[in-house]
């Protein structure tokens, strides 16, 4: 899944902070998680070459990158436990034989990605990263299961463009340059999409343009529509206090009840199951607020 795009764009610093690498002095490993993505897909790319390289690991690769990759037979001939694994791991993959595939993604990655990453953080930077892998590989293989194409998807192009895409309505008027001409960053990701859509209406070979595109609109509408900022370990977090916060109002509500039964009624009037609530409310605010019908009566 090539990109059809061989400039090497300069990265325009204003309205978005240059990110550190590593943490501290002597530091090897970047802080920024868009980094930390590139380090990790060019090891896997690595890694797949030396692999290659070999005939007696080849076979290992093949295997890697039918488990891996984006393998429509494979989900047909596993149906119904479909590996769902693949709309994600596919973008860590590239082609072994076209080093041009991983460099241009992953100077895509470099320049684009820390621009978006920038501007929302590494957290929701990560989740945007791998949803637009996602909504590339799902419009991909919905098209190959519906028209029996059973050509394999590696390549992280799709989530390279939505950083783009996503760049530009962030920031549409800094400066790229394309070859040698420098460019508003919206015209550069009109004309990239642009490319994209004239290839695919040209019959597309065996690029992927459908994942080029359905990331292109992913970025387009994750900036535009605010989804980039949603922080899911966040909102997992807030759900978590939330529950927390309505079993203690629940927990609260039935010790009053109960007290009021005491008051009325006694102590015997009380189940096991009642005794043994008591009991735990006084155990978790020992210490902090003391015994709880000792405090409350």
């Amino acid at each position: 899944m090539s990109p059809v795009w061989h400039d090497l764009p300069e990265r325009e610093t204003g309205g978005f902070g240059g990110r550190k690498f590593g943490s501290g002095a002597g530091s090897w490993w970047p802080s920024a998680m868009s980094m930390r993505l590139l380090w990790i897909t060019t090891a896997v790319w690595v890694v797949t070459v030396l692999l290659f390289s070999f005939n007696a690991t080849r076979p290992a690769v093949l295997r890697i990158l039918e488990l891996f990759g984006l393998q429509p037979s494979v989900w047909r001939l596993w149906a119904p436990l479909v590996p769902l694994w693949q709309l994600v791991t596919y973008g860590f993959l590239h082609s072994v034989n076209s080093p041009g595939h991983i460099l241009f993604n992953m100077l895509g990655l470099y320049f684009f990605g820390r621009m978006v990453e920038d501007a929302i953080g590494p957290r929701r930077f990560l989740w945007m990263w791998l949803a637009a892998l996602a909504a590339g590989g799902l419009a991909q293989l919905s098209v190959s299961l519906a028209t029996g194409n059973d050509i394999p998807t590696v390549g992280a192009s799709g989530a390279v463009i939505a950083m783009v895409c996503a760049a530009a309505v962030l920031q549409p008027n800094a400066t790229v340059i394309f070859f040698v001409f420098p460019l508003k960053l919206r015209t550069f990701a009109l004309l990239y999409v642009g490319l994209d859509l004239f290839q695919l209406l040209q019959g597309g070979g065996r690029t992927a343009y459908i994942v080029h595109l359905m990331g292109a609109l992913f970025g387009f509408l994750a900036a535009r529509l605010g989804w980039m900022w949603f922080d899911p370990a966040r909102a997992l977090d807030q759900r978590r206090h939330q529950k927390r916060a309505s079993a203690r109002q629940e927990d609260e509500a039935r010790l009053d009840q109960l007290l009021a039964q005491i008051n009325a009624k006694g102590l015997g009037s009380l189940s096991a199951a009642d005794r043994e609530f008591l009991t735990r409310m006084s155990a978790s605010r020992q210490g902090t607020r003391g015994d709880p019908l000792g405090e409350r009566r």
